[in-house]
């Protein structure tokens, strides 16, 4: 008898005799383990991929249940998977070999019991859940997650209470993750309740075993609670002696190889790919993402011309991801394009072969990928990997030859993370409550966490109540109750619903829900960032099928299908390949190996050479490239690829390829892409995990020595270091000597943007950070912002436990600290050498560092605020709010009955606040730390509050005049801390007291904080000043409305507090605001504007008196506004003051307080001698085009030094052309000073005007310069007697002699205000001139103003006068989508304007009104969705007319298509043909006729509005179109 046949002896004979029929002998792996299964040993059981693992570790328990060893009807066989569509796939996998073996028993006439096999994870039904908890079955399938929110519930504790054997399967895809720790203190505490079970562990790659054994194994706790003892339970561990066949090869198609330079290779790789899909029966396309998944899928089937293959990642929704398993397996389907979701076990079927598209991250990861071909016993495992870019063929390469060897990354465990056990104890907690030392060993008999100290232990519980030592942290909500009399802890109320909102320890990406607009069914989940990009209409590829966005709310994406096309799929941030060092030493080792090969080969910078080498060059390079194909399996074409790349990259460097034990560093000058200036690469090849920390380390030392912050970017390959200043390497290794490592990181790792998004992720393990509800997204912005505000109050505490576990995650689990120090001391000894060039442009290693992984930037947003230094810790952020409330020149005072319904509620003396039972109080007495014993009488006096048994919790002290209610627990520490306040040292206590006790109160004066706590105002106030310094109590006039005696009281307040009642006193104006109004459809919108800017009452004594003082307050509303210089006088003035005339602006410029000032390309503002700080020349030019950002042709000579920014060169031409700063000069004046010609002075003139640098006091200058396009013919030169000359000769021939009329001269601007308060001040004043120009504000309105006015320039100031009750948020206009803001005069303007709409006399001369396309108030290209399509072009040849809020009619190219909105019997339409009379009869640029082309779409011949027309104007008619004609009289 055979081994295997011996294995199967224990076995029930029927079960031996099926296995036989079914699969013949055992595999070795069988064989080695089920003598041991059946002895019950703990195991860990390693072997390829294909050996039957699975049942090996299934079957013996079956075989249990059909002996009778095992009782049906509870569950006794657990099994875990990290992935929950593995789930689903055993228990596919199990309920078969149940069904063969059920018919098999009743072919032999033995009854069978019965074994239900069902799984629970987060996509089980929820009645199925119910229903498994009154009937549990035999064999339960789960998750690490699903596990612990079973034993989070009494319910799902009792499904485990008699468990025979828990089976962990893939152990790999956790054992260093802190989902393995999250399991297996899971695992642990199935023991307290369910005894000890058999544990078995499997994976196909994993290393070493004695670690994972360990790991698997835990603890038993034997001894007493005073002396416990910890012994390790013994885990076996079985390898197979089999070894995986795999036949592998590196393709590059000839037909990518051959693309232009500038062409990408995912065409030509789909091609290929396509070919490989059809020669195949199924085939299984790994990649790196899941970007690319969705684009080689859509790839693929675009050259396919047909749906062959189907995407597969996490982002797709379980039902779509198991179809497609399922139709691969079926047949139906020939290929899937997957992330690493089918890395793992999941059964497919058959795969002929599996593809890798570019390099996977890690060595097992890739034999595990390869292993999924060939999956079934014996059989061989083809793959093909194909290098996407040059640096990949490397890596391809390096991956070939580590696979043959199977040498993989050892596994690191990860000990002692505290943001787990945080979601532990909760979880352990929420069902009973434990003694605190009983719960410290409980924890500790989980390997993970058999090290935690106690003072580890005591921080967490300390953080779960809400508390840091003796100070209460606002930002942490009390997740547990500690009864530190009985030493006794309980999860609070809602705790248990964090946990469940959680997700586990998965970092939550605040992932939108994609769902079918009309099914509502799921489809998967997009990147928050891809969806702030995104809008309705958009059309992107996701899951093999094109999808059109509907619209979007704040939890889903609603799509419908879309037409097939060539569009874009969605992306996902945060998708980087992190390489460890194990794997970047292989590939240093490989580069080592090349270099060798190639050392003998001249390197040149004559790239010719490389196809024309001498014999023995050549044949050792044939020699090479026959090693390449055979020893890592590359084929001809790849080949080819990589050895052309080495040489390139010696080539161009005269330097040997970077390698494990040689370091290149190349200089590049001048500019790299979009990285201007100089820069240093480090090649290093270590890694991320490495080069990550080496990068904040120099940023660290850099900072040190010069005080200021290089940008250095890093990847898997190299470093790139932007320098501020020169220096080499050797000056820039003595910033990092390798014994200051740690304290460098110490320095600059905690204000990195890497730290605050592991601080982020951890507190949401800890369930610090708030989750929403149920199927609900919590969106990544918001999880930011409190993840900040939690880590601006964390870093105070040195051991703070999740700031800790940020740092013990970094330098542990993400950096490789031991490899750094190894690799420093190799370049210190000489072992890693180091050659340093400088290249003008950098080389082909340097140009394929994958910027789109660069770190930098993918962590951005979570960096702290307020960390532009290296040492910068992360203080406050600058948040609004905050930024009001601590700087007493913008804070707002806050009215008296605001405060004290806050601080009822606040306090808890509020029916729905107050205090459920007598536990409830006793927390609530330790959150307040302090009552008064008069607050404390109005608490207990509410009949529902219960103080039964509360005299052993709690205790009175009486200080001074003040009583105070507290714990027991705590009335030492505060007894001493009230006794401390008088003394000079150690009122460190106090200060943490008051600072505590001020939290559950609005604004007190000093006099009030002295009978409430009794102690005196002396001591008192130094001790709020130092608690002002900390930015914890602001102090002021903090009260409005107060009492007459009280309004000039000084007042103290906690500052988050007083944050808190700002946004209560917005809430309550917006609520006042909205309340009393109903939104105004937009379209009404035009006409409010209008009449905003026109209802003007005017005292002039005659018509040119009315017009200027119509124009005068008419720029009163529209100064600092950019537009065409023509269109003032031609569309703008015209549109708002009948007849309007020249004189009446002339009039108002000879005043000499109204100026105007270029604001771009022939755009001009109008600005007031007082205004002229409100407007920034800088930011016009900035916002100019590149062309006229240049010095003007002419105005500097050659010999002339030009600036190298355009402020400096128009410094330069100002210098030359103007005698003077404050002089006026006339433009020949002007021309005679500088010797220039007249064309010339006319440009560098108006070049200077378009920068806002000079004007004129005539505006006949502009008019002019509209006639002639701003050009000058380059008149000669003329003496004072010839000018004589040509001024007898008339009018005519003296006026076109002049270039210029009127004078030019500098425009002086005030200086630049320093200090916040007066750059507030400024920004303030801005917005008041927004508001007198529209009286409502939003963002698309102000985006079309100048820079130092847009949006986003004024945003910030109009929340603070918004805050400050000047203006008042609200919803006045519909489908505008964001925030908008009126002032309070606009608020009264829009409550009238409702009559406006049904009252048929109001307002009635101005109710007709016609506006420029590209007037300010005019909504088109106004980028308003709800309106896209309504309105014209925003160009100047088209104009609307309005009737009221009605749009009656569209002009466009000037007339040409005319649309008209009313009948033609309407009695107003002559009136509404006032904008083709202006065309005709306006003062400026009047045009001769009009042409009219179509009317309503039909030839205007033909149209039934032609007799109105007719009447009105002279019309003259040819084939295609009528003509308006201008007469003599309008």
């Amino acid at each position: 008898m055979s081994y295997g046949e011996a294995s199967l002896d224990r076995f029930h004979p029927v079960v031996r005799h099926w296995f036989q029929n079914q699969f013949g002998q055992p595999t070795d792996i069988q064989a080695m383990s089920w003598p041991r299964i059946s002895n019950d040993e703990h195991l860990v059981i390693t072997a390829p991929t294909g050996s039957g693992k699975t049942l090996t570790a299934f079957l013996w328990s079956i075989n249990q249940f059909i002996s009778g060893a095992y009782q049906t009807g509870t569950t006794k066989v657990l099994y875990v998977s990290p992935l929950k569509a593995l789930n689903n796939d055993i228990q596919r996998n199990l309920i078969t070999p149940l069904a063969q073996l059920q018919q098999t028993f009743a072919d032999e006439g033995i009854e069978f019991p019965r074994i239900r096999v069902q799984t629970r994870s987060g996509d089980t039904d929820p009645q199925d859940r119910r229903r498994m908890l009154k009937h549990p079955p035999e064999i339960l399938i789960t998750t690490p997650e699903s596990l612990n929110l079973l034993l989070s519930s009494k319910g799902g504790q009792s499904m485990l209470y008699d468990l025979e054997t828990v089976i962990i399967d893939e152990i790999h895809g956790v054992v260093n993750e802190k989902r393995g720790v999250y399991l297996m203190s899971a695992v642990e505490r199935l023991v307290s309740f369910s005894g000890e079970f058999q544990r078995i562990a499997l994976s196909a790659t994993v290393q070493p075993l004695d670690t994972v054994a360990q790991f698997v194994g835990g603890y038993e706790l034997k001894g007493s609670l005073e002396y416990p003892e910890f012994l390790p339970r013994v885990v076996k561990t079985i390898q197979s002696d089999s070894q995986k066949n795999y036949e592998y090869s590196i393709r590059y198609p000839p037909e990518t190889a051959a693309r232009a330079d500038n062409e990408k290779p995912w065409d030509s790789l789909a091609k290929d790919l396509v070919a490989k899909i059809e020669h195949n029966k199924s085939t299984l396309i790994f990649v790196n993402s899941r970007a690319l998944c969705e684009k080689m899928t859509f790839k693929i089937n675009t050259a396919a011309a047909r749906n062959l293959a189907y995407a597969h990642h996490g982002s797709l929704s379980r039902e779509i991801r198991t179809e497609v398993e399922s139709r691969l397996k079926a047949g139906e389907l020939a290929a899937i394009v997957a992330t690493g979701t089918l890395e793992m076990g999941i059964d497919i079927g058959h795969l002929d072969e599996v593809v890798l598209l570019e390099s996977p991250d890690g060595i097992s990861s890739a034999i595990q990928r390869i292993g999924r071909a060939g999956h079934g016993v014996g059989e061989t495992s083809r793959c093909t990997i194909y290098p996407t870019h040059p640096m990949d063929f490397i890596e391809a390469a390096a991956l070939s030859k580590a696979i043959a060897e199977r040498d993989i990354e050892p596994v690191n465990l990860i000990n002692n993370p505290l943001d787990v056990l945080a979601q532990i104890i909760i979880s352990i907690t929420g069902t009973n409550d434990w003694d605190i030392d009983e719960l410290y060993l409980e924890v500790r008999r989980s390997t993970p966490f058999n090290s935690l100290t106690r003072t580890q232990f005591d921080l967490v519980i300390n953080m779960l109540a809400g508390r840091y030592e003796i100070h209460h942290i606002r930002e942490l909500k009390p997740r547990v109750r500690v009864d530190k009399i009985n030493q006794r802890i309980e999860a609070n109320k809602g705790a248990l619903m964090s946990l469940y909102l959680s997700g586990g320890v998965i970092p939550d990406r605040g992932y939108f829900q994609l769902r079918h607009s009309e099914t509502n069914a799921r489809i998967g989940e997009l990147d928050e960032e891809f969806v702030w990009e995104a809008n309705p209409g958009q059309a992107f590829s996701f899951g093999t099928q094109q999808w059109q966005v509907q619209r979007i709310t704040h939890n889903d994406v609603m799509v419908t299908p879309a037409k097939p096309g060539a569009i874009a799929p969605p992306f996902w941030r945060s998708e980087n390949i992190n390489r460890d060092f194990h794997y970047a030493e292989r590939v240093g080792n490989f580069l080592e190996y090349a270099n060798t090969k190639l050392s003998s080969v001249p390197t040149t910078q004559n790239d010719d050479t490389l196809q024309s080498d001498s014999h023995s060059n050549q044949q050792q390079i044939v020699d090479f490239a026959e090693e390449l194909k055979t020893t890592f399996f590359l084929d001809q074409t790849a080949t080819d690829e990589l050895i052309t790349f080495l040489r390139r990259q010696r080539a161009h460097t005269n330097a040997p390829l970077p390698h494990r034990h040689h370091m290149l560093v190349e200089k590049i000058a001048g500019t790299s892409g979009k990285m201007p200036g100089s820069q240093l690469v480090l090649h290093t090849g270590w890694g991320a995990k490495v080069n990550r920390p080496l990068a904040l380390a120099l940023e660290a030392g850099w900072y040190r020595k010069f005080s200021e912050q290089p940008e250095i970017f890093v990847s898997n390959e190299s470093l790139v270091i932007q320098l501020p200043h020169e220096t080499n390497f050797s000056e820039l290794m003595t910033l990092v000597p390798s014994d200051q490592l740690e304290s460098l990181l110490r320095e600059r790792l905690e204000g990195s943007g890497f730290f605050g998004s592991r601080f982020r992720e951890n507190a949401g393990r800890a369930l610090l950070l708030s989750k929403g509800r149920f199927n609900e997204r919590k969106p990544l912005w918001m999880s930011r912002l409190q993840s900040q505000k939690l880590l601006d109050v964390a870093s105070r505490f040195d051991d703070f436990p999740i700031m800790l576990e940020t740092w013990r995650t970094c330098m542990q689990d993400e950096f490789d600290i031991p490899h750094l120090h190894q690799l420093l001391s190799e370049i210190n000894n000489g072992s890693i050498d180091v050659t340093e060039i400088s290249t003008r442009s950098p080389s082909p290693f340097a140009q394929t560092v994958a910027w789109g992984q660069v770190n930098l930037y993918m962590y951005r947003d979570d960096q702290p605020k307020n960390t532009r230094g290296a040492n910068s810790g992360s203080n406050l952020r600058n948040d609004l709010l905050q930024e009001v409330v601590f700087n007493e020149g913008l804070r707002v005072s806050v009215p008296r009955k605001l405060i004290d319904d806050f601080e009822q509620k606040r306090q808890r003396l509020v029916a729905g606040y107050l205090p459920d039972n007598s536990e409830d109080l006793v927390e609530w007495i330790k959150e307040r730390t302090a009552i008064p014993i008069e607050e404390w009488a109005a608490l207990i006096a509410a009949p529902q509050v219960s103080t039964d048994k509360l005299e052993q919790r709690i205790a009175r002290i009486d200080h001074n005049t003040a009583s105070l209610i507290v714990a027991l627990e705590d009335q030492v520490w505060i007894v001493a801390a009230l006794d401390s306040a008088t003394k000079t040292h150690g009122r460190d206590d106090t200060a943490a007291m008051l600072a505590n006790w001020l939290q559950y109160y609005g604004p007190l004066s000093l006099q009030e904080i002295e009978q409430k706590l009794g102690i005196e105002q002396a001591a008192l106030l130094p001790i709020l000043l130092e608690l002002e310094s900390e930015r914890t109590v602001i102090q002021g006039h903090l009260v409005s409305e107060a009492k007459e005696q009280e309004q000039e009281k000084h007042y103290w307040c906690d500052a988050a507090n007083f944050e808190i009642l700002l946004r209560q006193l917005r809430h309550q104006r917006r609520q006042i605001a909205e309340a009393a109004f109903d939104p105004l459809p937009l379209s009404s919108l035009p006409a409010f504007l209008y009449h905003w800017q026109t209802d003007i009452k005017t005292t002039g004594a005659t018509s040119i008196e009315t017009g200027v003082e119509l124009l005068f307050n008419l720029i009163e509303k529209l100064r600092c506004y950019p537009a065409a210089v023509g269109l003032w006088e031609s569309e703008i003035f015209p549109s708002r003051i009948a007849n309007y005339q020249h004189p009446y602006l002339d009039s108002l410029i000879r005043e000499g307080f109204l100026t105007w000032i270029g604001s771009g390309e022939k755009q001009i503002q109008w600005v007031f001698q007082e205004d002229r700080d409100l407007i920034s020349p800088q930011a016009q030019v900035s916002a100019l085009t590149p062309d006229t950002q240049t010095a003007p042709a002419g105005a500097l000579t050659d010999n002339e030094e030009l600036g190298k920014e355009p402020e400096t060169q128009y410094q330069q031409v100002l210098e030359k052309l103007f005698p003077g700063k404050t002089g006026r000069y006339d433009f020949n004046a002007i021309s005679d000073y500088t010797g220039m010609s007249s064309a010339d002075t006319a440009a560098a003139l108006w070049q200077l005007a378009w920068q806002g640098l000079v004007s004129t006091d005539a505006f006949s200058v502009l008019r002019q310069g509209v006639e002639n396009k701003f050009n000058l013919p380059d008149i000669q030169k003329v003496s004072s007697r010839q000018r004589r000359g040509i001024r007898r000769g008339g009018f005519n021939q003296w006026k076109s002699s002049i270039p210029s009329a009127g004078a030019w001269y500098q425009i002086n601007y005030p200086k630049s205000v320093s200090s916040l308060i007066e750059s507030e001040d400024l920004n303030k004043e801005r917005v008041r001139v927004l508001l007198d120009r529209y009286g409502i504000v939003f963002r698309e309105l102000l985006n079309r103003e100048m820079p130092s006015m847009s949006w986003r320039a004024v945003f910030r100031s109009i929340r603070l006068m918004e805050l400050a009750g000047e203006i008042t948020q609200g919803y006045f206009f519909k489908e505008i989508p964001g925030p908008q803001f009126v002032s309070t005069e606009a608020l009264r303007a829009l409550h009238k304007w409702h009559k406006f709409e049904t009252d048929t006399e109001h307002l009635s001369a101005k109710d007709i009104f016609w506006i420029n396309a590209t007037d300010p108030i005019s909504l088109c290209g106004l980028g308003i969705d709800a309106i896209k399509g309504d309105y014209p072009r925003r160009i100047a040849s088209n104009h609307i007319v309005y009737d009221k809020t009605a749009l009656v009619l569209l002009s466009e190219k000037n007339g040409r298509q005319i649309t008209i909105n009313v009948p033609v019997t309407a009695p107003a339409l002559p009136a509404y043909f006032e904008v083709f009379r202006n065309m005709l009869y306006r003062t400026s640029q009047p045009k001769t006729k009009i042409m009219i082309e179509s009317i309503n779409g039909l030839p205007a011949r033909q149209s039934e509005y032609l007799a109105q027309f007719e009447r009105c104007f002279d019309v003259v008619k040819d084939h295609k179109a009528i003509y308006l004609q201008r007469t003599l009289t309008p």
